[in-house]
This record gives structure tokens, C-alpha cells and sequence, in this order.
């Protein structure tokens, strides 16, 4: 598992309208209305903790092959339930904003 800034990395389409799909809006002016800027670097250390955080899960992955163990498999569910509330934190923190 691999984390890609690349926009094709991203998941399927957007499901309801986004800003830029309003009638009469101008591409990234309603976004540019209602979300604050954001730390570069805080964005960047919560990219980097997610990455590592990812690069161990495919590590494990990577050492243990085809073979079912059930230990490697707790330690990559924990290092997933990391990089889950590392995000769902960034996430919430933007929101307050």
C-alpha cells in the first residue's frame, strides 16, 4: 500500500456537487471562500507521519510474502488504525478552522 500525491492515486469521482460545480462560479473561487489556508508544514509532517506509517504496513507485508501471519497482520491492522487517526485528526482540526 502506497501513498501517491499524484491525482490519479486518488479515489473514483466525487459523488454530489463540489463549489466549482455550482452555477455561475468561478473554478476554485467558492473553495478559496470557505477554506482557510493551511499550514505548509503542518500539512507536510501529516503527509510524511502517513507515509511512513504506510511504507511499515507494505514493509511487513513485503517480509511476511504469501504466507497468512496473523501477528504481521495485527501490526499492519495497528499501524492502519495510525495512519486513520492521524488523518481523521488533521481532518477535524480543519474543520474548527
Amino acid at each position: 500500500m502506497t501513498f501517491s500525491d499524484h491525482p490519479s492515486a486518488r479515489p473514483g469521482p466525487v459523488t454530489g456537487p463540489t463549489p466549482q460545480m455550482m452555477p455561475g462560479a468561478k473554478p476554485g473561487a467558492v473553495l478559496a471562500e470557505t477554506v482557510g489556508a493551511v499550514d505548509p508544514g503542518l500539512a507536510e509532517s501529516i503527509r510524511v507521519r502517513v507515509r511512513e506509517l504506510l511504507g511499515q504496513v507494505d514493509d511487513i507485508r513485503e517480509q511476511s510474502g504469501e504466507a497468512i501471519d496473523l501477528v504481521a497482520l495485527a501490526r499492519q491492522t495497528q499501524l492502519l488504525e495510525q495512519a486513520h487517526e492521524v488523518l481523521t485528526s488533521a481532518l477535524s482540526e480543519v474543520d474548527r478552522r
